[in-house]
């Protein structure tokens, strides 16, 4: 049972009939896994924090940017250079000392996935790439964990529960049946490459944590079977009817086991050994030229996103070829529209640029 101290800190709470003394139990007892510390994940930390869930996760390998802070609440001008978990860890601890947090200073990816999020209650998507959402969704389905999904993009932002109960106790969609599986032809964008007004993920934030609650709690009507989208430019909501797919191969009749054959990323330390070993290698940069002009990896040529389909040709589809772009994100539509073509060593550096300057730092002892 919680504390009179509890009572008094979450009185606004037990006040509410909806939660209640229970509610707030329920609360405490529960854990949360949150993808990212960045716009999204900040402000659903934050909320989180205070609203007393007992266990927290933190997925994140990032270090503090000063492009981070028109949006990424937790951090300060000071925090610049410094590992994002840190400070997180330090500011939500500041905020309710009764709250457990578990770092995981890390990337996702199919090695540690399973281990991650095998231990949490509900999971919240605040990543930024498509590589991460697929590979989280069907880890959640895989472990029947529900995932509260945000994303955002210049004005707007869309949130969603997926693989949660519905009204009538049948099962809602995973992420796999509401977006397609095959990527796009041309390199997807993220905020990194095409902007976003700094509210807007606070906003999706906010909203990803009040959905948690809810959840946990067990009040309201679900966003299971839901998809909201915000528009800032008109202060528009809109909720949107979204189904499962029966045929979807990670939650349909006809699921299959798709960690086996997910596409393959290098990291900026393998990326450095390959460089090293001077051994036969296509190292292709798919950023704007004006990108590659400020700082490229050395030996890379140019391939802008626009151009890529066309260059393609110009490669020889039996060597090794990587692709990188600033956060990994334009690189790993690059990387699908490869394969496609019938390159058969080709993979694409995880955390871009980004990633790729912090090692190269951490070599030097920068930091």
């Amino acid at each position: 049972m919680i504390t009179p101290h509890e009572i008094a800190r979450y009185d606004r709470h037990t006040r509410l009939p909806e939660i209640g003394v229970a509610g707030q139990e329920r609360l405490r007892a529960a854990s949360i896994l949150i993808i990212g510390a960045g716009g999204l994940g900040c402000p659903a930390a934050l909320y989180l924090a205070a609203a007393g869930i007992g266990r927290m996760g933190l997925v994140d390998d990032d270090r503090v940017t000063l492009s981070n802070l028109q949006r990424q609440i937790l951090y300060t001008d000071a925090d610049v250079g410094v590992a994002k978990i840190d400070v997180a860890l330090q500011r939500l601890h500041a905020m309710n000392p009764h709250l457990t947090l578990t770092p995981h200073t890390t990337r996702l990816c199919d090695d540690n996935a399973h281990d991650i999020v095998s231990t949490y209650d509900l999971v919240l998507d605040g990543s930024d790439n498509f590589a991460t959402k697929y590979l989280l969704n069907d880890v959640c389905v895989q472990k029947n964990i529900p995932l509260i999904a945000g994303g955002v993009s210049r004005f707007t932002g869309q949130l969603s529960l997926f693989h949660a109960p519905l009204a009538d106790g049948t099962m809602g969609p995973c992420y796999r049946c509401v977006y397609p599986d095959e990527m796009p032809t041309t390199c997807t964008t993220n905020c990194a490459t095409e902007g976003v007004l700094g509210v807007v993920p606070g906003l999706i934030g906010i909203l990803q944590a009040t959905e948690a609650i809810k959840h946990i709690v067990g009040c309201g009507e679900s966003l299971a079977g839901w998809l909201v989208c915000y528009d800032a430019l008109t202060a528009q909501t809109r909720r949107l009817k979204i189904a499962r797919d029966p045929a979807c191969g990670t939650c349909g009749t006809s699921r299959v086991s798709r960690l086996a054959s997910r596409v393959a990323e290098i990291t900026p330390q393998q990326l450095h050994e390959r460089l090293q070993a001077a051994a036969p290698l296509q190292l292709i940069d798919v950023r704007e030229p004006w990108e590659f002009a400020i700082a490229h990896v050395p030996n890379a040529q140019l391939m802008p996103c626009a151009q890529l389909e066309s260059q393609l040709a110009t490669l020889d589809p039996q060597l090794p070829t990587i692709f990188y772009c600033h956060h990994g994100v334009r690189s790993h539509g690059a990387l699908q529209m490869a394969i496609r073509r019938g390159f058969t060593d080709a993979t694409h550096l995880a955390g871009g640029i980004d990633a790729w300057a912090c090692e190269i730092d951490k070599k030097m002892g920068r930091y």
